[in-house]
């Protein structure tokens, strides 16, 4: 069974920006990510301050204020020591790399407001497939997306599915790969499709309860 046709191409939201302060200096990582309908973005952050003075600063932004009451959460997580808040419908995010002479890490925005996408969708699916994730980005003004589902079925169903489901929806097949794989029985599909200045890959590998599917959709450069 397919979903609608309808084209891979998203809208990111640009309600929730870095929170930057005066003593950082932040370089785009992924300006914009949506991941299984929640929108994001990441910076890398550098600092000539010490660790201890960047927590600092960012705790002192986002203290208890009347529009966003709760005081920013710090947690000391593996390599890393975390600062979050939560504004409006934003989750901002700080990450500090322990154990350096002076602060780096990265900083975050994520859009936690519902409604924002369903994962999957316009993406063609068996019945039964299940969105294990569900990316997409933008960067430079190019944009992409990331899906990785599971199903039943087979490979060679798989392959078969996609191949009429995508022709149907004015791809064309360029490419159509049998890859064997290491300890596997059946080998894995690799379809490569284009439209216009769109380009995708779609990659079908045995499971143990049937098939993985990973479909990476970008505009050509």
């Amino acid at each position: 069974m397919m979903a609608a046709s309808e084209s891979l191409a998203f809208g990111v939201s640009a309600k929730c920006r870095l929170e930057i302060i005066d003593s950082v200096k932040v370089s785009s990582v992924a300006p914009s990510l949506i991941i299984s309908g929640a929108s994001q973005s990441i910076g890398k952050l550098e600092s000539t301050e010490k660790i201890s003075d960047v927590i600092a600063a960012y705790v002192k932004r986002w203290e208890h204020s009347h529009a966003a009451p709760l005081d920013a959460r710090v947690v000391s997580e593996g390599p890393w020591i975390i600062v979050s808040k939560i504004i409006g419908d934003c989750l901002h995010t700080v990450q500090i790399e322990k154990g350096k002479p002076r602060a780096a890490g990265f900083v975050s925005a994520m859009n936690l407001e519902a409604g924002q996408g369903v994962a999957g969708k316009g993406f063609p699916t068996l019945y039964g497939s299940d969105v294990l994730m569900d990316m997409k980005h933008e960067d430079a003004g190019k944009r992409g997306r990331t899906l990785m589902l599971s199903n039943r079925f087979s490979v060679p169903a798989n392959a078969e599915f996609y191949t009429k489901a995508l022709r149907d929806q004015g791809w064309r097949i360029v490419g159509d790969h049998h890859v064997p794989m290491q300890g596997r029985r059946v080998q894995a599909r690799s379809l490569t499709l284009a439209k216009g200045p769109e380009q995708q890959m779609i990659v079908i590998t045995e499971s143990a309860g049937g098939s993985h599917v990973v479909a990476q959709w970008m505009e050509k450069p």
